[in-house]
C-alpha cells in the first residue's frame, strides 16, 4: 500500500488528517478506535478554533474475534457478522434462495441455515434502522427468530470478498457471511455435518458525535461527515476523506466564516442503529428553523472519478448559487439524488440538503467500499484537494444566497 505522503495534490491539512484516521484502521461504533478518532477529531476541531462539544449516546461494542467452518475435508472462508453472537455447532445444512422458500423450512431448529440466491444478492436492512422500515427484512428477521436455527450463513455473490450481508444486532442468531465458493460447498454437503465456530465478544459501549460551532449563533449551515467506519474495513475512502476534508475546512473558515457554522462528525452512520444521528435529533439539533441547509461530506475521491453533489429540496435561487460554483469547478459534476447517507436525515425533516461523494458507478464503489481494500491508495489526493476548494467556494456562495450572516461574536 502506498504511503498516503507520496500521493502528489494533497494540502497539508487534508494529508495530515486523512494519514492520521487511516493509521486508526477500522473504527466501528463504540469500538476503542473509534473513541480514539473522536478524541483526535475534538482536539482538532478546538485548534481550529471552533466551540466544540461532544454528543454521548450509550452503544455496543462488537468485536469479531474467530470465525472458523469446516464443511468435510475443507476449511471454508467466513466472516462473522457483526453483531452475531458466539456459537461452536456442528450440525447439517438446510438452505433457501428465496423467501417463499424460507417460508417452508419446518425442521430449522439445531440446524444451520444458508440463504442464498436472491437472499443474499445484497446486504439485508436493518430490522430496527429507525429512518426506514424495511418490511421484507424485518419479516425475514422475524421468521429467522421464530425458526430457531443454531446459526445463520448468508452467501455473498462477491468472489474477492465475503462482506457481511446482515449487519443487525437485533437478529440475535449467530451468523456469518461466505463468499460463493464456499456457498456451493455447504449447499452440496447434503446430511453430512457442518461444524461452525464463531468467537465474538459484545461489550456495553458509549460513543459520542463531535460538533464544532463558529461563526456565532443563529440560523447555521451544516457541514457534515461519520466518523466510523464498517467492521473489517480502515475506511479511507469512506469516510476519512469527508472526515479530513470537514476539519480542512473549518481551519479555513474560522478566519472569516460566511456565517454560523456547525461542523458534525456524526458516529453510527454505519451502524445497524444509527445513533449518532438519532441523539442528535433527540437533543433537538435538527430544527428547520435553526438548521437552513446541511452539506454531508461521504465518500470522496475515488481514483478515476470525479466528485459528485446532489441536491436535496433545493430551491432554484440555491440552485443557480451552485451551479455557478461548478461552472468553476469542473472536477464537482451534479448527480441524481441518492436515498443513503447523513443528508438524508436532514432532508427527510425538511432542510435543504447537499451530498457530496464521487460520481462513480455503484460497481465501481462496491470493489471499495466496506472492504479491507478501503485504503488511501485507492484515493486521489489531488481530487480531494480541489474538492476542499470546492467546497469552501460553496459554502460562501450558498450563505449569500440563504440571506445569512455571521454573527460578531466568535
Amino acid at each position: 500500500m502506498r504511503d498516503p505522503s507520496d500521493l502528489p495534490g494533497f494540502d497539508s491539512p487534508v494529508r495530515r488528517h486523512l494519514e492520521a484516521l487511516a493509521a486508526f484502521g477500522e473504527r466501528p461504533t463504540g469500538s476503542m478506535a473509534n473513541r480514539q478518532v473522536e478524541a483526535y477529531l475534538e482536539e482538532a476541531l478546538a485548534a481550529a478554533g471552533c466551540r466544540v462539544e461532544r454528543l454521548a449516546f450509550p452503544c455496543v461494542d462488537w468485536r469479531g474475534d474467530r470465525a472458523i467452518c469446516r464443511c468435510g475435508v475443507h476449511d471454508l472462508l467466513v466472516v462473522a457478522n457483526p453483531y452475531s453472537p458466539s456459537c461452536e455447532v456442528e450440525t447439517e445444512v438446510i438452505a433457501a434462495s428465496t423467501d417463499a422458500e424460507l417460508t417452508t423450512l419446518d425442521d430449522a431448529p439445531g440446524k444451520i441455515v444458508v440463504l442464498h440466491g436472491t437472499l443474499s444478492t445484497t446486504p439485508w436492512m436493518p430490522a430496527e434502522f429507525p429512518f426506514y422500515a424495511d418490511e421484507e427484512a424485518q419479516a425475514r428477521v422475524r421468521l429467522l427468530r421464530e425458526m430457531g436455527p443454531a446459526a445463520v450463513v448468508t452467501v455473498s455473490p462477491r468472489e474477492d470478498y465475503p462482506v457481511p450481508v446482515i449487519i443487525d444486532g437485533s437478529l440475535c442468531i449467530p451468523s456469518c457471511t461466505v463468499g460463493p465458493v464456499a456457498g456451493s460447498r455447504l449447499l452440496a454437503s447434503g446430511a453430512g455435518p457442518v461444524r461452525l465456530t464463531l468467537e465474538t465478544e459484545t461489550r456495553p459501549a458509549e460513543a459520542s458525535d463531535v460538533i464544532g460551532r463558529l461563526g456565532g449563533d443563529g440560523p447555521c449551515i451544516v457541514l457534515s461527515a461519520h466518523l466510523d467506519t464498517k467492521h473489517y474495513t480502515p475506511g479511507a475512502l469512506d469516510n476519512a476523506t469527508g472526515t479530513a476534508v470537514l476539519l480542512a475546512l473549518s481551519a479555513r473558515l474560522v478566519v472569516d466564516p460566511p456565517c454560523p457554522l456547525e461542523f458534525v462528525l456524526f458516529n453510527g452512520e454505519e451502524h445497524y442503529a444509527a445513533p449518532g444521528e438519532v441523539a442528535y435529533i433527540e437533543a433537538g439539533r435538527l430544527d428547520p428553523a435553526r438548521v437552513r441547509l446541511a452539506i454531508n461530506l461521504d465518500g470522496i475521491g475515488l481514483l478515476g472519478y470525479p466528485a459528485s453533489i446532489a441536491l436535496f429540496g433545493s430551491s432554484p435561487a440555491l440552485e443557480a448559487a451552485v451551479h455557478a460554483i461548478l461552472a468553476d469547478h469542473p472536477d464537482l459534476v451534479e448527480v441524481d439524488p441518492w436515498p443513503a447517507g447523513d443528508h438524508m436525515v436532514f432532508w427527510m425533516r425538511g432542510v435543504p440538503s447537499m451530498a457530496i461523494s464521487s460520481a462513480a458507478p455503484p460497481e465501481a464503489l462496491d470493489l471499495v467500499l466496506h472492504t479491507p481494500t478501503d485504503t488511501p491508495d485507492k484515493v486521489d489526493a489531488a481530487l480531494v484537494a480541489r474538492t476542499a476548494d470546492a467546497i469552501e467556494d460553496l459554502v460562501r456562495a450558498v450563505a449569500r444566497s440563504l440571506g445569512l450572516s455571521a454573527a460578531l461574536s466568535p
